[in-house]
């Protein structure tokens, strides 16, 4: 007898998958899907020697192949994944699954994640971006600990522009999140899926937002503030604008084997047009967190971000 097929939906995708996903929201089974299955690991054997940025990336007929180094590889197109491990356990490819591949398939079907941290505010969505270590997924954790919401997305979020208004689709409700911002949250890393890096960042598990687009109302470019005791918000428009949608766009090697440059250019003008940007110089105490939320918050009603 054949396994039970597990059926979720998340970023607007319904899934179909041989193996289970416990991470996601199970939902009913869907006349068209996204479908995971295993793969030969036949078919990623030259891809071993080709890593860049610890994952190798090739072109495919359809689509893309992925290489996770000691992990395994990944087989996307646009209706179907195809998952071969490598020396892994399926716990440790799954993170890779729900993160680079499933952003491939987003790029497969015309649709554009980035690397972003969202929360529910009111009556839209308030996105945080910036570089790595920029402190999104704190900053999201301190916006919903100060003002409620819940959290639509930590790391991946796909973005569509409808001609009137930007779409976000929810993903995964966990933050993850240092141990010291733990701490600074009243929470305990004990019990906590731990990041398989080994690095002290845990998995915090949020109430899940509904499965359906939601309108972003801004995006907040995050960068640190160091020991500076002022905290900044600044409007940011034009060209600097622009650079920060294209910065947060997700694996941007990844969106240029599989996108063309001028739907990339057409989305991101999209977006610019659409949406208000900020920059907020983001303070590395934790402790002051709240008064740079507040200010944040201050200037979106102010602007009329925020209803």
């Amino acid at each position: 007898m054949s396994e039970p097929l597990h059926h979720y939906r998340v970023f607007g995708l319904d899934i179909e998958s041989e193996h289970p996903m416990p991470e996601l929201q199970p939902a009913t089974a869907a006349d068209e899907f996204l479908r995971v299955e295993t793969e030969s690991l036949d078919r990623f054997a030259p891809m071993s020697e080709r890593v860049d940025e610890g994952m190798g990336l090739r072109p495919c007929e359809g689509g893309i192949e992925l290489w996770i180094p000691q992990v395994g590889g990944l087989a996307v197109e646009r209706d179907r994944i195809g998952v071969a491990m490598q020396d892994a356990e399926w716990a440790q490819m799954r993170p890779y699954l729900l993160g680079s591949g499933l952003a491939a398939a987003l790029y497969l079907r015309g649709r554009f994640p980035h690397h972003l941290s969202a929360v529910s505010a009111g009556g839209g969505v308030i996105a945080f971006t910036g570089a790595s270590g920029a402190g999104k997924s704190t900053m999201a954790g301190q916006w919903l600990r100060q003002f409620a919401g819940a959290l639509l997305s930590d790391d991946i979020a796909p973005l569509r522009a409808d001609g009137e208004s930007v779409r976000i689709d929810p993903g995964l409700a966990r933050l993850k999140l240092w141990s010291d911002a733990l701490d600074q949250f009243g929470h305990s890393p004990a019990g906590l899926a731990q990041e398989l890096s080994g690095r002290d960042k845990f998995y915090l598990p949020q109430s899940a937002a509904p499965q359906q687009p939601h309108r972003l109302s801004a995006l907040v470019v995050l960068e640190d503030a160091g020991d500076q005791v002022g905290v900044g918000v600044q409007r940011l428009r034009g060209l600097d604008g622009l650079a920060q949608w294209r910065a947060s766009l997700y694996r941007p090697a990844m969106a240029a084997l599989l996108v063309d440059e001028k739907a990339i250019a057409e989305h991101l003008m999209a977006l610019l047009e659409l949406v208000p940007i900020y920059r907020l110089h983001r303070p590395r105490d934790l402790q002051r967190l709240s008064a740079s939320a507040a200010q944040l918050q201050q200037r979106l009603l102010s602007d009329s971000c925020l209803p």
